[in-house]
C-alpha cells in the first residue's frame, strides 16, 4: 500500500512527504509504542526504514520527516512526563529522543533525501492553556499522568534546544517547528496562561499581534510553519478566505527573509461541496502567491486497519484515488501550474496499479474471508477490480473500497493464491497477486508471488 501512495504521489507532481517519521504511541505508560522494534531490534527496524526511503528515491519524492509527532510519545516510553521532555535536558526522555534522532539523521543525511526536517507536530496548539485539566475531564487519571502544562517561553526554549539538536547534526537541511497557524488568542493566552492564573484569556489577538506571535515561535527554524483548515482564523481573517489570509503570510514571511511552510491543509469529507471548494481556493492562493512549500493533509490514510478509512477523526480528511479524484484533479491542475509535475511517464504510458490490502501476504485466515483491494491509474479512472481464487473468478467491485467475500465452501485447508485485476475504461488492466493461509500446518510453507 505505502508503495502504491508513493507511486500515486509522484503521478500527481508531489515532490515530498511529511511522515510522522517515529509513529505516534504511546500517549500513556502503559500503551505499546509504536517504536518497539526500533527498542528491540534495531537493525530490522532501519532496514524497513531504508526500503521506504529506497522507493522514495526511486520516485524523485523526498521525505519530510516529523522527529516527534506526538510530545507525550517518548515522556509515555520512559515513564516521565512533557514537562520533563520540555524542561529538562537531562530528561530520560530528552536523552532517547535525541538517540533516536542522531541515529536517523546521521544514517541519511547527505543523500538527497530529506527535504527538511520538522521537529513536532502543532506544539504551539499545547501552549499557555490547561492540558492537565482538559485531560482529566475527559480520560482516566491513569492516561492523563504523563500529560503537563507549559509556557509558550518553555516551549521555545525547548524548540531551541531541538534545533541546535539538529542543526549539529545536518547543518545543510532546513528545519521547521511543524506548528500550526497559531490560535486566534494565543498572544493574550501567552500573556496571561490559564494555569498559572486560573482563568485563561481568549480575547481575540488583532492581527499585527498574531503576526507578531508567529513569528515569535519560529524564530529557531529556517521557515515559517502554519497548519490551515476551514475553522481556523488569525486577526479577524478567515481560512475560508484564502485570498486574504495566504498574502498576508506570504508578506510576512518574507519580511522575515524565511519562505512559508504550509504544512497542513485540508478539510473534513474533502470530496464534498465544502470540502472541494476550500480545498481549491487554497491550492489557488498558493499558486497565485508563490508559496514556497505546502502540504495536503492527508494522503491515502488508513488508520485502524489495512483496508478501511473514513472512520476516525484524521482519516476523515483522507484524499486518495476512487474516493477524492476532484481533489486530486486539483492538486494536478495546481502542481502542473508550478511546473513540479514528473515528465518521465505519460497518461498514456500507465496503467492501474492494484494493490491486495486485506488479507496481507502469507496470513492465515478462517472463512468467510473478507478481501479488499485499492486502485487507481495516472490520468484515468479504475472501473472495474476482478477478484481471482487459486485461478476462479470469485467476484467484481466497481467502487472503492473494492471488496468480496470468499465463502468458506471455497477454501480448503492449504495454501491459496488471490489475485486482484483493476481495469481502466480503456481495458488495460494491472494485477497484483498474494497468498493466504487456511490451516495451522501449512504457515511456514507459503511463498509470497514476487510482486
Amino acid at each position: 500500500m505505502a508503495k502504491k501512495a508513493i507511486v500515486d504521489a509522484e503521478a500527481n507532481g508531489v515532490r515530498f512527504l511529511r511522515v510522522a517519521i517515529t509513529g505516534y504511541a504511546p500517549s500513556f505508560y502503559s500503551q505499546r509504542s509504536d517504536l518497539s522494534l526500533w527498542l528491540s531490534n534495531p537493525g530490522k527496524y532501519w532496514a524497513a526504514m531504508d526500503a521506504m526511503m529506497d522507493d522514495l528515491h526511486s520516485h524523485n519524492i523526498q521525505i519530510v520527516p516529523v522527529l516527534m509527532f506526538n510530545v507525550n510519545q517518548f515522556p509515555a516510553m520512559t515513564h516521565e512526563t512533557v514537562g520533563d521532555l520540555l524542561g529538562n535536558p537531562h530528561s530520560k526522555s530528552w536523552f532517547l529522543l535525541v538517540r533516536y534522532v542522531t541515529e536517523f539523521i546521521k544514517r541519511y543525511r547527505g543523500k538527497h533525501l530529506i527535504f527538511l526536517y520538522e521537529m513536532t507536530n502543532e506544539l504551539n496548539l499545547l501552549a499557555d492553556i490547561d492540558n492537565v485539566k482538559s485531560c482529566q475531564e475527559r480520560l482516566s487519571p491513569a492516561m492523563c499522568s504523563v500529560r503537563s502544562n507549559f509556557t509558550s517561553a518553555q516551549m521555545m526554549a525547548f524548540i531551541q534546544r531541538f534545533y541546535g539538536l539538529i542543526k549539529s547534526l545536518d547543518p545543510s537541511v532546513p528545519v521547521s517547528t511543524g506548528f500550526s497557524l497559531p490560535r486566534p488568542s494565543a498572544a493574550h493566552l501567552r500573556a496571561h496562561p490559564g494555569f498559572l492564573y486560573g482563568k485563561p484569556d481568549w480575547s481575540h489577538d488583532s492581527l499585527s499581534r498574531s503576526l507578531q506571535y508567529l513569528a515569535s515561535i519560529n524564530k529557531y527554524a529556517n521557515v515559517i510553519s502554519v497548519h490551515i483548515y476551514p475553522e481556523s482564523s488569525m486577526g479577524g481573517i478567515k481560512a475560508t478566505d484564502p485570498q486574504k489570509l495566504i498574502p498576508v503570510l506570504e508578506k510576512e514571511a518574507k519580511e522575515l527573509g524565511k519562505p512559508l511552510f504550509i504544512g497542513e491543509f485540508g478539510a473534513k469529507n474533502p470530496e464534498s461541496q465544502a470540502g472541494q471548494k476550500f480545498i481549491k481556493g487554497m491550492l489557488a492562493a498558493i499558486t497565485q502567491n508563490h508559496v514556497a512549500y505546502s502540504a495536503l493533509w492527508v494522503w491515502e490514510f488508513y488508520q485502524k486497519n489495512t483496508y478501511s478509512t473514513y472512520d476516525t477523526p484524521p482519516t476523515r480528511y483522507n484524499v486518495g484515488p476512487g474516493y477524492t479524484d476532484g481533489v486530486i484533479h486539483s492538486i494536478k491542475a495546481a502542481n502542473a501550474k508550478l511546473d513540479v509535475m514528473p515528465d518521465r511517464l505519460t497518461s498514456a504510458d500507465a496503467k492501474p496499479i492494484v494493490v491486495i490490502d486485506y488479507p496481507l501476504d502469507c496470513q492465515r485466515v478462517t472463512a468467510p474471508v473478507p478481501v479488499y483491494a485499492v486502485a487507481s491509474i495516472d490520468g484515468g479512472a479504475v472501473t472495474k477490480v476482478k477478484f481471482i481464487l487459486d485461478g476462479h473468478v470469485v467476484g467484481f467491485a466497481t467502487k472503492p473500497p473494492y471488496h468480496v467475500e470468499i465463502l468458506p465452501d471455497m477454501l480448503n485447508s492449504g495454501i491459496h493464491h488471490l489475485t486482484a485485476v483493476a481495469y481502466d475504461d480503456t481495458g488495460v488492466t494491472g494485477q497484483y497477486e498474494t497468498a493466504i493461509v487456511v490451516g495451522a500446518d501449512y504457515s511456514n510453507k507459503c511463498v509470497v508471488p514476487t510482486k
